[in-house]
């Protein structure tokens, strides 16, 4: 597309006749007779100069029936300008300026285009303005070119009017950049129906330059500008409705824009067609080979986006047959233009032996080419080979190097295949919230071929932590940030070691000194997981994860390499091994009094006494589970109904639950003993122990690796429950009785530090070990864990391992998922990958909500053995998504808004958005911000859009907090709206955000002066 100026169209070779016959009339047209020709050609024989020109345009053009000749058009040209004729002149510089029928000379067609020009003719005036402006033959000078463009515009020439235009809108050297007046010589072109005017004021509206930005007049001139036949604006109108800007959103209609377009070869309308069909929705089915077919058609016509497109195809056998050469024959054509994700493509090919010899050394070569482009995944991967030390010596402060750069470059690399199945549409930035003419894109897109300004955002910008001392408590810890990545091979969340060392180095969280944190760090750790927490010298830091604080874990002396797929974390909402934090819940609890007070979760710390994980029907859990099959996802309506049964069964399984967590204790035969506390136990200590203890599921120590640590008690308030004094008498009678429930209780409450108890881990162990050896699954479980982490013992993973299986042995979920960490991690067995898999899918089959995610990453990844499905992916997902695991809750509004594994669809997007946001995690509240901004899946609110980001940059969302501040700075213009908005700007701005950083340089000099010269007129008053 040309969006700046008109060219004149390239014609073919010209074949040679010299003279005018008959013969070469015969085959008239319909529009012009025969009779018709005859008289043109005798009265171009005659001397008639208009009769030339004609018959020599039918030359060139091959119209009305004559054989297309160059040369004999110059004869007839040249005949009428030997008469003066300007047409004539102007005609003869074009032949030249193109070189048909005669070398090109842009001497000769700049001299033929000034004796055209001299008689005032407005077309040969304008050629000289593009001869000028594009230094065909000359020197650049964009003065010289607006002049000529200007006396040609004068006389009414659109070309003229549009050109002059592109000169204000760009901003050529010599031009001020002047978009109103840009917008003023468009708009006369485009009254005299110049279609590239129609089509560049259709820019302008939808990228509100020069005016308001106003998508429904966009979509106006660019259906003046389609009515012509203008692929350019068909595409554009293709885009509005497949984004839904300005209209409602409408696939069907945005594939037959971009049809149209693309049967003209459009190559950007041909690959957004692609796209459609690699992605279906609810409008498009999906069709791989159809989106194969397009994409090879655009990548034809050297489109490098599609090149790398149809690579990936072929290399993941969609559409066709796989078929790596074909893979990298389109790589590599892609990466001939320097396409980051092709360059890093072919390194995978080699690194992975796929269709080539398996070579590290060819594999850094290209994985190096795609670093220096930019490519996040190619630095990855070198940090991995220099972590193994293959193709070259193992030096892993290298591989940290390279681990680093990749974290630095954030989300920017999107489009690189080892982080998504497909790269970004091509086009405009999506806009999701407005403030009056101030636009926030949301990352979207890689590529755009109308040259519009693109913005890149991370995806999840913060890492939260917090210190707690190990040998005292903290009253009040505090929670800073600290920027997180994503693991190109896992997908999952990582945080650098550096990031942490330097935050905490220039923090003070420990109590009373106050000093400064010093980090030693573990033998080989390069990089920490957020479910796999520092445990320093004297220091604890719990790892808050999007949502509420998870139990801290040892990672420094983990062997696992946190470079390999790291099994996913569970993420409690709830108390976590005595700890319970409420940071999130302020917004939680905000959010479901303004917007969902109907989705309220059912609050655990009302339960007062325990549930057995053992006693637990474990097809219970199986009953909300609804999977999603490749039929469903062209479904809506099918969707739909499945999501409002899993609700339903959701609430009716809640209900259960809570009637099944009341347990008397009488059941426990009461007895006299000696009490463990006194009758002075505060209430709301009691209250505080008989929470925990009730809820045993929900504060179950859930992740395997690692270490627990001590945990502070947590107050709710008083119950009218039995008393904590009278509980604690009575378990531990029981327990020295024989009872295994009791010892597990019992066990749970020295672990957690609940109902005043003071922590002991080695009680704690003894009694997991008393009912463990009884049969009681749950405690051997926790025992496994005991041993896994050394915490009350030494560390043994044998032994870990042997409890796991016990646990296992009798159909709990938990113990199977940490058997399988424990093959896949190598930890008190061999690594066995696949026996590790095939223990996490009993456990996912089992109903444990963190490996039916974990299975659902590993198919949408193709990681550790699983064939990368899609469909597959979305049916595990859903189905932790179903219990209320938060990540996969976003996660799956993810697939929904795009469309992958399952139907597109913004309301049920928003659905899953919504019930991740409630638990925190400030992805999914920044989503469901831009949600409400847009009015996509929901009615459209700013006002409840703006509380919803404000929620996640609360939480250190950058992205958010960028939103923050453009829409304060976009409100009533007062000081005090200006400097929040600064305020907000620079939170984001430190944490990396590149489009608050460049508003600030905007921003903060103007102030400056502004302070500057008030502060000179108060001295020159004086």
């Amino acid at each position: 597309m040309n969006d700046t100026h008109r060219n004149t169209p390239a014609l073919p070779p010209s074949t040679i006749i010299e003279t005018v016959t008959l013969d070469t009339i015969t085959a008239a047209t319909e529009t012009t007779t025969i009779d018709d020709l005859k008289q043109i050609v005798i009265k171009a024989s005659n001397g008639d100069k208009d009769a030339q020109v004609a018959l020599g345009d039918m030359y060139k053009d091959a119209k009305q029936g004559l054989q297309q000749d160059y040369s004999s058009a110059m004869l007839w040209y040249s005949r009428a300008a030997e008469q003066g004729d300007p047409v004539g002149q102007r005609k003869i510089g074009l032949l030249y300026h193109d070189g048909l029928g005669v070398p090109q000379d842009y001497a000769l067609a700049l001299e033929w285009y000034h004796k055209a020009a001299d008689q005032g003719h407005p077309t040969a005036q304008y050629n000289i303005g593009v001869v000028y402006e594009k230094g065909y033959g000359v020197e650049e000078d964009h003065v010289l070119a607006m002049e000529w463009f200007g006396k040609a515009a004068e006389q009414g020439d659109p070309g003229a009017m549009f050109s002059i235009g592109c000169l204000y809108d760009n901003g050529q050297s010599g031009v001020v950049q002047d978009y109103r007046l840009a917008m003023e010589w468009y708009l006369k072109a485009a009254e005299l129906d110049d279609t590239d005017a129609q089509f560049n004021i259709g820019l302008m509206y939808r990228r509100g330059r020069g005016v308001a930005q106003d998508f429904a007049m966009a979509m106006e001139w660019y259906l003046k500008a389609a009515r012509y036949g203008d692929a350019d604006a068909q595409c554009c109108i293709g885009q509005l409705y497949d984004y839904g800007h300005g209209i409602p959103q409408n696939y069907r209609q945005a594939a037959e824009w971009y049809q149209k377009a693309a049967e003209q070869g459009n190559s950007v309308a041909q690959f957004n067609l692609g796209l459609l069909y690699e992605s279906g929705n609810s409008d498009i089915e999906q069709d791989y080979a159809l989106a194969l077919e397009w994409f090879l058609k655009s990548a034809e016509q050297d489109d490098t986006d599609a090149q790398y497109a149809a690579g990936r195809l072929y290399y993941l056998g969609l559409g066709t047959h796989q078929d790596y050469n074909l893979a990298m024959k389109w790589y590599l054509k892609s990466a001939a233009q320097d396409h980051a994700p092709a360059l890093c493509s072919i390194g995978v090919l080699y690194d992975h032996g796929h269709g080539v010899e398996q070579s590290d050394k060819l594999a850094l070569e290209w994985f190096m080419k795609a670093a220096e482009r930019g490519s996040r995944g190619a630095c990855f991967f070198i940090g991995r080979l220099y972590e193994n030390g293959r193709g070259m010596r193992q030096d892993l402060d290298e591989a940290m190097k390279w681990y680093h750069k990749a974290g630095e470059l954030g989300d920017e690399d999107e489009s690189d295949p080892t982080f998504q199945t497909k790269p970004p549409r091509q086009g405009p930035p999506a806009l999701f919230i407005h403030h009056n003419d101030t636009i926030t894109p949301q990352r979207q897109f890689s590529r755009n071929p109308f040259n519009f300004p693109t913005m890149s955002t991370t995806h999840s910008d913060h890492q939260a932590f917090r210190s707690v001392h190990m040998t005292s408590q903290i009253a009040s810890a505090k929670v800073i940030y600290v920027e997180i990545h994503e693991d190109e091979v896992s997908k999952k969340r990582i945080v650098l070691w550096d990031d942490v060392r330097q935050v905490f180095d220039s923090a003070h969280h420990v109590q009373q000194n106050e000093r400064a944190l010093s980090f030693l760090k573990g033998p080989g750790f390069k990089v920490l997981e957020p479910f796999r927490i520092a445990a320093v010298p004297d220091v604890v830091l719990d790892v808050y994860v999007d949502g509420p604080l998870t139990a801290a874990i040892d990672a420094t002396t983990s062997q696992v390499s946190p470079f390999a797929p790291p099994l996913p974390s569970r993420l409690e909402d709830e108390m976590q091994d005595g700890r319970n934090d409420r940071e999130a819940e302020v917004h939680n609890d905000r959010a479901e009094e303004d917007d969902e007070k109907d989705m309220d979760r059912k609050d655990v710390n009302e339960d007062v006494c325990e549930k057995d994980v053992s006693e637990k029907d474990v097809s219970e859990k199986d009953v909300s589970e609804k999977d999603v099959s490749e039929k469903d996802v062209s479904e809506k309506k099918e969707d739909e109904g499945q999501d409002e049964n899993v609700d339903k069964e959701e609430e009716r399984k809640e209900e259960k639950e809570e009637k099944e967590d009341l347990v008397d204790v009488d059941e426990l035969k009461v007895g006299s003993v000696s009490p463990l506390v006194t009758s002075t136990t505060s209430a709301a200590a009691a209250a505080a122990a008989a929470t925990s203890i009730s809820n045993e599921t929900s504060s179950a120590p859930r992740l395997i690796l690692g270490n627990t640590t001590t945990a502070k008690p947590t107050s709710t308030p008083a119950t009218s429950r039995p008393s904590i004094d009278y509980y604690l008498n009575t378990i531990i009678k029981l327990a020295h009785e024989g009872d295994a429930r009791a010892q597990y209780l019992l066990a749970k409450t020295y672990q957690t530090g609940q109902c005043g108890v003071e922590v002991d881990d080695a009680l704690a162990f003894d009694f997991y070990t008393r009912a463990a050896k009884q049969g009681h699954a749950e405690a051997q479980f926790r025992l496994g864990q005991q041993y896994l982490q050394g915490c009350g013992t030494d560390r043994d993973d044998a032994l870990a391992m042997t409890w796991f299986r016990a646990a296992a042995d009798q159909g709990h979920a938990e113990a199977m998922f940490g058997i399988g960490s424990s093959f896949i991690g190598g930890r008190g067995v061999p690594i066995d990958k696949a026996q590790g898999n095939s223990w996490v899918l009993k456990s996912a089959e089992n109903g444990f909500d963190m490996a039916q995610y974990y299975m659902g990453c590993m198919y949408e990844g193709g990681e550790d053995g699983h064939p990368q499905d899609v469909f597959e992916a979305a049916k595990w997902i859903q189905r932790a998504a179903n219990q209320g695991y938060a990540e996969a809750q976003l996660h799956l509004g993810q697939l929904r808004k795009v469309g992958q594994g399952v139907a597109k669809d913004y309301k049920l997007a928003f659905k899953w958005f919504m019930k991740a946001a409630k638990q925190g995690l400030p992805d999914a509240q920044f989503h469901v911000g831009t949600l409400y901004g847009r009015g996509f899946g929901v009615a459209q609110d700013e006002e409840v859009a703006l509380r919803w980001l404000r929620m996640a940059a609360e939480q250190g969302h950058s992205m958010a907090q960028h939103c923050m501040g453009l829409s304060f700075s976009s409100g009533d213009p007062t000081e005090e709206n200006l400097m929040t908005a600064i305020d907000w700007w620079k939170k984001a701005a430190e944490q990396g955000n590149t489009e608050s950083k460049r508003v600030l340089d905007l921003v903060l000099p103007i102030l400056e002066s502004d302070e500057s010269d008030e502060s000179d007129y108060y001295e020159d008053s004086e």
